[in-house]
């Protein structure tokens, strides 16, 4: 269960609005550390946007 939990907390994120999506997002993160970074995929997802120039 907490293994499918990680990569759905991204996909709501895109629903949301922008606070609420930072909270997901951060979430997201925090799960994926605590999972050792499985599924390996999911780290694309999560990495930081770029800074605007």
């Amino acid at each position: 269960m907490l293994l499918g939990t990680a990569p759905a907390l991204p996909s709501r994120a895109q629903t949301e609005a922008a606070a609420e999506a930072s909270r997901l997002l951060a979430e997201a993160r925090r799960l994926f550390g605590l999972l050792g970074g499985v599924p390996a995929w999911l780290a694309a997802q999560l990495a930081p946007a770029p800074e605007p120039l």
